[in-house]
């Protein structure tokens, strides 16, 4: 076996993920200023936002990180004011997840400056490219998502989605 030289490292596909998730993180920082949520609290909220009284693993599931981190997010979100949880009446053993009017503010206020990120991380390329990229990215993630260690869960929001269908 050979040793690939510096430039091929620099067009590995592990390198280049890592590597934009970098530059990801470098221009939530930069845009969402000043904010104290990090993406994958926003991400929570966000979900909470159109599945009101969502578990905390339905929350796990449905962005793809594990149960404990959740209730660790959750934790955080909810010392923070963003929401509050409740045992669930159906589930003794899951917790509700609500927005606060804080929670649901924010949602709103903060979700141009989401646009301004995703346009900023596209803007490299022509939209046709753009839409190009999503759906290969898309792909990739669907194809791999089950050698995740906490895979999406597409179909746990389906039941919150009636409760909550006239949301805007």
């Amino acid at each position: 076996m050979t040793l690939k030289n510096f430039v091929e490292v620099h067009n590995h596909p592990g390198f280049l993920i890592r590597r934009s998730h970098q530059i990801y993180n470098a221009l939530w920082e930069r845009i969402m200023a000043p904010s104290d949520l990090s993406p994958q609290q926003f991400a929570l909220l966000y979900k909470t936002y159109f599945h009101e009284g969502i578990y905390v693993t339905g929350l796990a599931q449905s962005i793809g990180i594990d149960k404990t981190s959740a209730g660790r997010l959750v934790s955080e979100l909810d010392r923070k004011g963003y929401l509050k949880t409740c045992n669930s009446k159906k589930d003794k053993r899951q917790k509700e997840v609500n927005l606060t009017v804080k929670g649901r503010k924010t949602v709103v206020d903060r979700w141009p400056k989401t646009e301004e990120l995703s346009d900023r991380l596209l803007d490299c390329f022509t939209k046709k490219q753009a839409d190009q990229f999503i759906m290969l990215l898309e792909k990739f993630v669907n194809h791999n998502n089950d050698q995740s260690r906490a895979p999406i869960n597409k179909l746990v929001l389906q039941k919150y989605e009636k409760k909550n269908k006239n949301k805007t």
